[in-house]
Order: C-alpha cells, then sequence, then structure tokens
C-alpha cells in the first residue's frame, strides 16, 4: 500500500472505511506493511476515536506519541480524543 492512499486523500481515510469499529481490513494490512510508520499508527487511533473508544484512541495516540514525539498529528488527534473523552463524561454526569 502507498503512503499516498493513506495520508493525502487519493483515496477514503482508512478510518473510515468500516464506520463504528476503530478498525478496517486495509488498517490491519498497512501496519503489517510498515508498523513504524506514524501516520498508520496515528491513523488506527483516529478510527478510534471516530468509533467513539476514546480510552482506546488516546493509548493509541500515546505510542504513536513515544515513537517520534515531533509528530503533532498525534499530539493534536490525542488532545482531541481527550478533549471529547471529557465532554463525554461530563454530560453522562449531568445526564444529557
Amino acid at each position: 500500500m502507498r503512503r499516498h492512499n493513506i495520508w493525502h486523500g487519493s483515496g477514503p481515510p482508512l478510518s473510515l472505511e468500516k464506520p463504528g469499529s476503530g478498525r478496517s481490513p486495509n488498517s490491519k494490512r498497512a501496519r503489517q506493511l510498515d508498523p513504524l510508520s506514524l501516520i498508520i499508527n496515528a491513523d488506527l487511533g483516529v478510527g478510534l476515536y471516530t468509533a467513539r473508544r476514546y480510552d482506546e484512541a488516546i493509548a493509541q495516540l500515546r505510542k504513536t506519541i513515544e515513537m517520534d514525539p515531533r509528530f503533532y498529528f498525534a499530539h493534536l488527534e490525542s488532545g482531541r480524543s481527550a478533549g471529547t473523552q471529557k465532554a463525554s463524561s461530563s454530560r453522562r454526569a449531568v445526564g444529557i
């Protein structure tokens, strides 16, 4: 799989190929082919976020950050996941 397909928009993002699961067959295959790819690992976190599996998304994105602390996209998505998780918890506590 070419990286162009994953990141530069010549197809749907891996996280959107199988809605609700947080993982798609292509994302598993991509990780097998290139387990150290930052964007593939971060995309898995985005898929988990999309599936509302916030704890898993944050954990995956933190693993990606450990691989390269300068990879801003993982920081951005990790913050978004943590913020959404916090807002979601607050809504549940209030009963919304």
